[in-house]
This record gives structure tokens, sequence and C-alpha cells, in this order.
């Protein structure tokens, strides 16, 4: 399967008034767009970062209530305005909401979308069909495997136990396509390498006590699921009255109703699906983009060596998600090279490397004098963009004296400013003596020179 690179914008959702008790930030993005890539991209599914937005609700938002179906709050025989619009949203107001961001420029069509309340009354997140370019998910749940969930909707993924409670629309356990009863391709969730399930929450009620409820409060829901290992514990059939063969990674599939905690795992005939509709769904294929754009920063930019040099302006950051090997080269490239030349000299062996898990984001960014690869085998071996700036002057440092003459611990540490470091005079002006200067650069990078004056 050819890797499929998908651009992905946030919207956060605020009250009527702009006002937002659970307001994004960049570090909660990053976190959640790590996810996704660490999620998907074993599947050759990525996902490139493009920012987040704000949009403000409508300040006449009817209230409305669901329980098992939608009502709505009067007041007086008058219907009550919704004070948080759509900051807290309902799954009654799904077709009000997707109106309003079609007529507000609240969608990039060239993205999947993310829209972000901050809380949701009566659902936790859910994909506008399947196969989409927006998701609606509550501030709360985009860094867990509820968005996951939901991506896998927008990505062509149905339950895994759809249908299982009809009698002519279910999927039969069996997996021999010679078998008169296989359907396992055209019932339930269409995928034939994950197993006829039925829906883990409200399993025992279907089949042992339609009268009861199954929730978390009863202690009915996902009865017939060991939590401890993620393992499935019932004996339940399908609508042929064969038995389940659920074993534990359809326990732990994203696309189940087991519990959360136990998602872990798509099927290779899963990624399949989800590649093929990213192919066929138009705005899907609309919101994706090449390899290279992985390869740009997301923010900040590359310092080209004229006007006054900011130190958060022209720190190119690189989205977190996935494991960078950055490599020594060498050329004249005082800014990046082309994703496509691959010409220059580099090193074999990687100088430093950021793992897909790094939390301080601000450290994921490309130092001069080095190329770098995203690690993945999809993605080929080579190292691209060698960026050799020479413009760059030391925002810092210190000068070490070793008291002694020697290299040794008797030392004076004299910190520099950026006034210090730069001066042209600073080795100059030292007295005689053995000094080590490090000199610190706002890539990153430090440069150490040792200096042994006498006393000539």
């Amino acid at each position: 399967m050819r890797p499929k690179i998908l651009n992905v914008c946030y919207w956060q959702i605020n009250d009527p008034n702009g006002e937002n008790p659970n307001p994004l930030s960049r570090e909660i993005v990053l976190e959640s767009i790590a996810l996704l890539n660490i999620t998907f991209n074993p599947n050759n599914i990525f996902f490139k970062y493009r920012g987040y937005e704000e949009i403000d609700s409508l300040s006449n938002v009817i209230q409305e209530e669901y329980n098992g179906s939608c009502s709505t709050v009067t007041s007086n025989g008058s219907p009550v305005i919704d004070p948080n619009g759509f900051g807290t949203l309902s799954r009654c107001q799904f077709s009000e909401f997707w109106e309003f961001i079609r007529t507000n420029n609240g969608e990039r069509e060239d993205a999947i979308n993310i829209y972000i309340p901050y809380e949701t009354d009566d659902f936790a997140g859910v994909a506008r069909s399947i196969g989409t370019n927006q998701i609606l998910v509550p501030t709360i749940n985009i860094c867990n495997s509820i968005f996951i969930h939901e991506m896998g909707h927008a990505l062509g993924l149905r339950h895994t136990h759809t249908s299982y409670n009809s009698s002519t629309g279910c999927e039969r356990v069996t997996r021999n396509p010679n078998d008169a009863s296989y359907n396992a391709t055209t019932a339930g969730d269409r995928v034939a390498d994950t197993a006829a399930v039925p829906d883990f929450i409200n399993e025992y009620c279907f089949f042992d006590d339609p009268t009861a409820t199954c929730n978390s409060t009863t202690g009915l829901s996902r009865f017939y699921i060991d939590e401890n290992n993620c393992t499935y514990i019932g004996a339940n059939t399908d609508c042929d009255g064969v038995f389940y063969r659920i074993n534990s990674e359809d326990v732990r599939n994203y696309m189940s109703y087991s519990d959360r905690d136990c998602f872990d795992y798509f099927s290779p005939g899963q990624g399949i699906r989800m590649q093929e509709t990213i192919e066929s769904d138009s705005d899907l294929r609309a919101a994706t983009t090449d390899v290279a754009s992985l390869y740009e920063p997301y923010a900040g930019e590359y310092y080209d060596g004229t006007g006054l040099y900011d130190a958060i302006r022209h720190t190119p950051l690189f989205q977190p998600g996935f494991i960078y090997e950055f490599y020594s080269c060498r050329g004249d490239y005082p800014q990046p090279a082309d994703y496509d030349d691959i010409s220059f000299d580099v090193n074999t062996t990687p100088g430093y490397r950021i793992a897909a898990t790094e939390s301080n984001y601000f450290t994921i960014t490309h130092r001069g004098g080095y190329s770098f690869r995203i690690v993945h085998p999809s993605l080929g071996e080579d190292s691209r963009r060698c960026y050799t700036t020479t413009s760059l002057k030391p925002t810092g440092g210190t000068i070490i004296q070793f008291q002694d003459n020697v290299f040794n611990n008797n030392v004076v540490i004299t910190p520099q400013d950026s006034i210090q470091i730069n001066n042209e005079n600073l080795i100059q002006n030292l007295q005689p003596g053995l000094y080590k200067i490090d000199k610190e650069f706002p890539d990153g990078t430090i440069e150490e020179q040792v200096i042994s004056k006498n006393n000539e």
C-alpha cells in the first residue's frame, strides 16, 4: 500500500460570546496529532498537522435533550435558548451544527476537519458519515481511543458489530468463502479478517434480558468482556445459531464497543479498507497531500541570513508522532535542500534521533548541519533536506577557565549573553590561560572551542 498523507485542521468551538472553559492549546493538538500518527502509520496512513482555528457559536441555538429521541426544552411553552450555543453540543443539534459550519466558513476543503466543542451532552464523539472529512469530539477525547474510533469511521470503517441484532442482515461467523452462509464481505463491517461480533455494550440486554438496562450503573454493560485481560467470555451466537469465535484482537479492535482501555488494534483488512476509502471518497481525496509535506515544519521558519534573527520565529518545528533521524550532511544549503534533492554528502550514522513519543515539542526541530529522515518502511531510506546554514549567530554561551592550566574540575565558569559571546574581541580580551568557549546556537547546537593563551 502506498502511503496516504492527510491534512488535519482542528477547530475550537466557543460559546456565542467567544468564551471557552476548556480551550485548546498547541500542546493538546500536538499530542492529538501524535496519537493519530502513532496509531495509523502502521497502515501507511499519515497525518499532516495544519494548525487549529476558533469559531464562535450562534447565539440562538435551541436547547434540546436526548432520551432515546430528541425533545426541545421549553419554558412557559417557548423553546429555551442554549447559553452555551454549540460549545456544549447535543446529538440533537447535529444537523443544525453542520449547517452552521457550512455557512460560516468553518471548513477547510483540503483537510480533515476536527470540531471540538468544550463539552458534549450525550455522545463521546461522532464522524459525520462513513468516509468523511468532518469529525466531532469534545476536548476531553481528542487524545484518547475515542478519537481513534471516530477517525476510523471517517476513513471508511464501520462498527465490527454492525447489524448483529438483525435477523436478515447479521454477519455470520463462518470465514469459509465456500460456505453458503459466508457473508463476511457483504454484512457487518464488511471486512473479512474481523470476526462476527455482537455489540459488547448491549450484548446481555439483547441475548439474555431484553427488559434490562445495559450501562455502567447496572453493571450489565460489556457483561461478557473480561476487562482485566481484554478477552471475550460469552457463549452467544450469530443469527444462524453458530457460536461466536471471538479472540482478543476482536475485543481490542478500535471499531468494537469493548472497553476503551483495551483498544489497540486495526486488522490488516481494516487498513486496506481505509486506504481504499481515502482513494475513493472525494472529500478525503481533497484532503490528501504529498510525502514532502511531512518534511516541512508546521510552525516557525528557517532563517535566511537576512534581517533580525528571532529565536521563536526562526526555529522550524516539526510535528510529533514520528521517529526522526538526523544525519550530518555537507553542501551549500543555507536553506534546506528540496525534498527531491539527495545529491549532498551525508553521514551513514545518525547524529541524533527524536522519538515518536517526544513531548517536549520545542525540541523537535531541524538543526543546521543536518539532513533528516522520518523512519518508516514506506517513506524510504534516504535522508532529506540537508541544511548547512552558517548564518546563525550564537545566542549565548559560557567561558570556562581552567585555573591550573590543565583540564580538570578547578574551573571558573562565566556565562555570556548574545552580545558578549559575539564580541569580535572575545578571545583577544581573555587573560593568559587555558579556556573552553561554548557557543550556544538557536537551533540547539553547541560549538566548543579550546583556547590556550600565553603571555605574549
